[in-house]
This record gives structure tokens, sequence and C-alpha cells, in this order.
């Protein structure tokens, strides 16, 4: 059973974080906590770093001062560059027995699971990687198919993984979380995780049951709780502290979170962050998060609920982008991934941006936070159109 708590805390995770000017994160004012992540028995640094980006050895050995041992990326990330930064900045640092690697690939690799582990280990320039995670995993038929429980397993035997997983952020992710836990050879999972969306009972019950299978469990893609604050004045500022720092405290809370990962475009962001794991969140925060996540309840997209897109699926066949669209505003408005931003948007066809008020309407009917959809599309078209 969560408490009232854990129903707001839950859901809170990392954002791209700033933190208040007085704020150090010198060596000797960063304290890294670290948990163990699930069964792995790996001990990792409660701040992942994220590898959307290129890595530089100067960016990966600052990391390691602030005591971040635990990296993130991706086959698809930097369109393999990541992966290759990364392997080459640790091997420049001789580092590998100090940090846990985390990579992923599809699901749906067309060489099959080795295939895709042993892409990732050539572009990193190592024999094994500590955690590989299916990415984006929207088929529970996954956890239950024998196949691919054994070619974990074979996987492991090899030594070209230590551990396996998956990472999430649909629709399915209470239905993935629940399975996991009966599966049995699920080791690790990363999912969407924000206050406004997952802070609800069904959620909670299954993180629990994840938790007690003894899954390491990591918070990913909250950056879209802070969508209004740009646009009015910041609550916690007469506080002294971000936003941000609020929000990213509030998920190490949650006892559950192995950790919480952060994309981290520089090596101020980067201090800035490991800066606030020192930080406990106060009452005056939560409270001041609690006001904000009602406040703005109808500001935000918090996706996964399918509703927009289902009604878009009986109204056009499924042909408006509605969802990734909201996501890519996201990127732009909350992330300051404006190029990326604008490059997803640009790579949608045609026929999915264009939509005419009638199907919006029957969109906005369906969305459960009323969202003004019409308004939102037609200024993704304004700002990343361009």
């Amino acid at each position: 059973m969560y408490h009232s708590r854990r129903r707001f805390l839950g859901g809170l995770a990392s954002l791209w974080l700033g933190l208040p000017k007085s704020a150090s994160a010198t060596e000797k004012s960063v304290r890294m906590p670290t948990r163990t992540l699930g069964r792995t028995g790996l001990r990792v640094s409660i701040l992942e770093v994220g590898g959307t980006y290129r890595f530089t050895p100067r960016f990966v050995r600052r990391a390691l001062d602030l005591r971040c041992n635990f990296f993130d990326t991706a086959a698809s990330y930097a369109n393999g560059w990541s992966e290759r930064t990364l392997g080459e900045a640790i091997r420049k640092l001789d580092a590998r027995k100090d940090v846990v690697i985390v990579t992923k690939g599809h699901p749906k690799h067309p060489g099959g699971l080795e295939a895709a582990i042993d892409e990732s280990l050539g572009r990193l320039g190592f024999d094994y990687v500590d955690v590989y995670y299916l990415h984006n995993l929207d088929e529970v038929a996954v956890l239950s198919d024998p196949d691919w429980r054994k070619a974990a397993d074979a996987m492991k035997r090899k030594g070209k993984i230590r551990f396996f997983g998956f990472s999430c952020h649909n629709p399915h992710v209470v239905p993935l979380l629940t399975d996991a836990a009966r599966a049995g050879f699920i080791d690790v999972i990363m999912l969407k995780y924000n206050f406004r969306t997952y802070g609800d009972a069904e959620l909670n019950k299954a993180l629990d049951a994840a938790h007690r299978a003894n899954i390491g469990l990591i918070a990913m893609k909250t950056q879209g709780s802070a969508v209004s604050f740009s646009e009015r004045v910041n609550p916690f500022q007469e506080q002294g502290y971000s936003k941000h720092q609020a929000v990213l405290k509030a998920v190490w809370k949650d006892e559950r979170l192995a950790a919480a990962i952060s994309a981290m475009p520089s090596i101020s962001v980067l201090e800035q962050n490991a800066a606030a794991a020192s930080e406990k969140l106060s009452a005056a925060e939560e409270s001041l998060l609690r006001e904000y996540a009602d406040r703005t309840a109808a500001d935000y997209c918090h996706g996964g609920c399918g509703g927009c897109q289902r009604e878009c699926e009986i109204s056009t066949g499924g042909r408006l982008a509605i969802a990734d669209t909201l996501r890519y505003l996201m990127y732009h408005d909350s992330y300051g991934r404006r190029a990326d931003a604008r490059a997803k948007y640009a790579a949608l066809p045609l026929h999915r941006k264009q939509w005419i008020a009638m199907e919006l309407e029957q969109a906005e009917r369906a969305c459960p936070r009323a969202l003004p959809l019409r308004q939102l599309l037609r200024r993704a078209a304004t700002v990343l159109g361009t």
C-alpha cells in the first residue's frame, strides 16, 4: 500500500537542473549517495548520466570526479556516436572498472538480440556491458516468451552482458512492470516517471510489485513537469532554490528507485545536478510542488493515456501524430533541445501534421486533461516548423 506522500513523490523524477547561484559543486561539497540496483547488487550513483549526446573525456572525467559511476547510452543515440564516444572516453581514462554502463537496442533488431549486443559492444569497444535494455519496449508478450529468457540467459553465459532489462515510456508501463515482476529474468527497468501522470494507485501497485521482485528501477523522461515555469513566476525562487532542484530531489526521496537519469548537455549542468544529490527535499519544497502540480495540471500533456490518439485513430485512421508532436514541443520548451525537436518534427510525414478543426475537437474531448490541442498543435507548427 502506498501513502499520500508516495502518491505525490512517487511520480517525481529528474529534470534538466539549474541550482541557485549560491550552490557549489566542488568535490568537497558533493556527497553523491549510491543505492543498490535491485538484484544486480551493483552500487550506482543516484544520478545516472544520460547519453543522448556525444561524450568527451573531459565530461566523463568530471562525472567521475563528482562520484557519478552510472552511465547510460543506446545504439540509436547520436547515430551510434554516443556509444562510440563513451567507450573512447572511458578507455582513455582507464576507468572501465570504475563505472557501470547501460546500453540499449531495438527489440526487433533484424539480427536478433546477440547481433544487436555485438554491434553495441563494437561501438563501445568493450567485451561486455553491465546492463542491456530492450529499448522502449511496448510488447508485454515479450515477458512471457521463453525465447527471450533463453536469449538473455545465453548473453549472460557468454559474458556479453551482466544483466538484462528494458526501458519503457508508453501506455503499457503498468502491465510491463507487473509482468516483469512475475517473469523472473528482468533485472532492471527504466521507466518514464513523473508526478503528474504516474503518482497513481495502479502505477504504485506495479512499482511495488517490481520492487518486491528486487528489480532495479530507474526514473527517466520527466522534464515536461517544468513546462509552465517559463511562462509564470517561479514559485520556488522566493525560497532560494530552483524548481528543477526540488523535482530532482523528490525522486530520490522514493527509496524504491535506485537512480534518476538526466541527459546533461554541459559540465555546468552536470555539476548542478550532482550538487543537488547531497540536498534533501524540504517540507516547503514539497508543499510548493504539490501546489504547482495542481495549478498546472491542465497545461501539460502527461502522455501514456492514449486518449487523443485513440480518438484520432477512430476519426482519421491514426493519421495525425498528436502525441509525437506534443512530445517534440516538450523537447523544445522544457528540455531546451530546440534543434532536435525541429528535426524530429520535420521528419514526420506531411500528412501526419495536417489537421482540420473537427478532427482535433474530437481528440480534445477525449483528453482527460482537456488540453487545447488545436492551440498546441498550431503553436508546434509555428515554433517547430521553422
